[in-house]
């Protein structure tokens, strides 16, 4: 797209701002759908581009499954489409502009069947209310990295945070020093690129705001090649010296979160899954076994310790989970509870993993066979306890 639009110098401005957004690379490591709404955004950006230039019914169809297959994904991804379809409206003449807005009006009434019957499916948002709004936590840093920090975190674990709150400002810098700069003049596409944000993330903003909290920075996703071509714009007309420093550090400060957000535990610190597996490999000898107490829960179950890290469990024996599980659930979960006395052998030295705050399983279990604990680790108050148990 940046190449239709400005050239060889467009393509590369528009490739690396959309590569490089620490948005982009966060949601391109997750398998969920967040990314590829981003990739139709940007397919129904590029025929909105092409389709003013160059109208056909071929790329008018393109568009409407575009924006459409936008909202199907994620259903958020409607007010960047929207904001599209308006900036299409708005910066195009003629016949153009209504079949333009034809195409959003036709692609929101083939989502529309969709939405009403996954609309029940909108309490699984209901949890955001209890949680406080902070504007500055999701407007600057979970738009920018959400790079997720332990319950007890360090300083090293802010890093990322700060970076993001940084990199916001001097993009909003960046934003007034070229307008200032160009006085307003041949910034048509950076005003074309800023509408879909507004509309993608001003609503959610002011929403939150004034309503009840429903925004989540993976929310912000769909928003992500506007943000870039504003972005690019913004690099591609920055004239003096100092305005470009300010686009070097946006681009040293996106490469700075991605390689924070690479850390095994960059999605998944929210609990101490780390702790077990980092005494498995510190501690743990081949041919032991390992437990992990059950809990009646669909998603806090500390299997995903074993998910998150299967290489520190990988010579150790899964005594109530023998043979992997299908992925038949977004969630690892615990197999039935495991009675160890009916068991025909268990190996000499076993790990276990009991919560702090739920009763404990297989402790009791081990004490009764003749088991002793010789070594215990602990994590987080509401985390869990690695004991070894030897015989």
């Amino acid at each position: 797209m940046g190449r239709r639009l400005v050239g060889r110098r467009g393509q590369l401005a528009y490739a690396a701002a959309y590569g490089l957004l620490p948005r982009t690379l966060l949601m391109a490591i997750e398998a969920r759908p967040y990314a590829m709404s981003s990739m139709f955004a940007a397919l129904a950006l590029l025929l909105v581009v092409v389709y003013r230039r160059r109208p056909s019914w071929l790329r008018w169809v393109g568009l409407v499954l575009a924006i459409a297959a936008a909202m199907l994904v994620h259903l958020y991804a409607a007010l960047p489409m929207a904001g599209l379809v308006a900036a299409a409206w708005f910066f195009t003449k003629g016949r153009r502009r209504w079949m333009l807005a034809a195409a959003g009006i036709v692609s929101a009434a083939l989502v529309a069947p969709f939405g009403v019957a996954t609309s029940r499916q909108l309490g699984q948002i209901g949890w955001l209310a209890s949680e406080k709004y902070s504007l500055i936590e999701t407007a600057l840093v979970q738009s920018w990295a959400a790079s997720r920090t332990p319950p007890v975190p360090e300083i090293s674990d802010r890093v990322p945070d700060a970076i993001a709150a940084a990199m916001a400002v001097v993009a909003a810098i960046l934003l007034i020093a070229v307008v200032v700069e160009s006085r307003g003049r041949h910034l048509r596409r950076l005003a074309f690129a800023l509408v879909p944000v507004a509309t993608g993330v001003g609503i959610l903003w002011i929403a939150s705001l004034v309503w009840t909290n429903v925004l989540q920075g993976r929310y912000l996703t769909p928003v992500a090649p506007f943000f870039a071509m504003a972005l690019a714009e913004l690099a591609i007309h920055a004239q003096r010296r100092w305005i470009r420093g300010l686009v070097i550090l946006l681009m040293v400060g996106s490469l700075t979160l991605f390689g924070f957000q690479q850390r095994t535990y960059a999605k998944a610190s929210g609990t101490d899954y780390n702790l077990m597996s980092r005494v498995m490999r510190q501690s743990a000898r081949a041919g032991d076994g390992f437990l992990i107490d059950p809990i009646q829960d669909w998603v806090f179950s500390y299997r995903g310790a074993v998910s998150v890290d299967p290489g520190a469990f990988s010579t150790l024996i899964d005594l109530a989970q023998p043979t992997k599980p299908p992925l038949d659930f977004a969630w690892a979960h615990d197999p039935p509870e495991l009675n160890l006395a009916a068991q025909e052998w268990l190996p000499p030295r076993i790990w276990v993993a009991s919560w702090h705050t739920r009763r404990a399983v297989y402790g009791s279990q081990l004490a009764e066979l003749g088991y002793h604990s010789v070594y215990a680790k602990s994590g987080v108050p509401q985390g869990h306890t690695i004991t070894l148990w030897e015989k």
